[in-house]
């Protein structure tokens, strides 16, 4: 995946943040169809890595967010440690929401979106998130933990947040008239893209917006099973 995205910014000139833009309208656009076409007042968590699926879920947070949704958004780690185009679109992230602040700015609260981001690297931390925004019931979880680069199965923080999607999605099921859609984007993470056998712990989705084609871990068993429904808008 890697390589066609470099050809496509090499052979056709469309720039790689351009395709990032591009992968996280996708994954906007399925949510907002799920809610037949409005997110305003809906309430969403994304739970972000430091690398490109990461800078895929801060820019489907910062659309989200302008089109009337209230984010929070968990990295783990710090912002300050992502690179290339998920750096890019964290900056735009945290400019919008400096943005938001400023008095001209500012919109009746039915009309404009927030977002929220907190920054986690350590046990600690975790914790904190736990006792407060993760208490919180939100309408729609995005997973951008990990693409297709992982391999080797999640470990520390990651596994933790994995874990914690996967409880929620537990209690979730157990609740009726509660269903909160878990949307990963390009496969759930956990997963290792070309294989489809397990590898770690796995986050098991309802929808897998997944980019320009199926993975392997998208369509053979058992990784396949994790992945709910499978979209390729791009």
């Amino acid at each position: 995946m890697r390589d066609i995205d470099r050809l496509t910014t090499e052979r056709y000139g469309l720039p790689s943040l351009t395709l990032m833009e591009n992968a996280a309208s996708a994954v906007v656009r399925e949510i907002t169809m799920f809610f037949r076409e409005d997110v305003s007042g809906k309430t969403v968590i994304v739970f972000c890595g430091k690398g490109n699926n990461g800078g895929d879920g801060a820019a489907a947070a910062r659309l989200l967010a302008m089109a009337g949704a209230r984010v929070d958004v968990v990295l783990i780690g710090k912002v300050e440690e992502t690179r290339g185009d998920a750096r890019e679109n964290f900056d735009r992230l945290r400019s919008w929401v400096d943005q938001q602040a400023l008095p001209e700015s500012r919109t009746p609260a039915h009309l404009t979106g927030s977002i929220s981001l907190f920054e986690c690297d350590s046990d600690k931390g975790w914790q904190q998130l736990l006792a407060g925004v993760l208490e919180t019931n939100h309408d729609v979880l995005i997973d951008a933990l990990f693409g297709t680069g992982l391999t080797r199965p999640a470990e520390g923080l990651h596994r933790e947040v994995i874990r914690h999607v996967n409880e929620l999605r537990k209690r979730r099921d157990l609740t009726p008239g509660q269903f909160a859609p878990i949307v990963s984007i390009d496969l759930p993470s956990g997963a290792n893209a070309d294989c489809e056998q397990l590898i770690g712990d796995v986050v098991r989705a309802d929808i897998t917006v997944t980019m320009t084609a199926p993975k392997r871990a998208n369509v053979l068993a058992p990784a396949s099973d994790f992945g709910g429904d499978y979209q390729s808008p791009i």
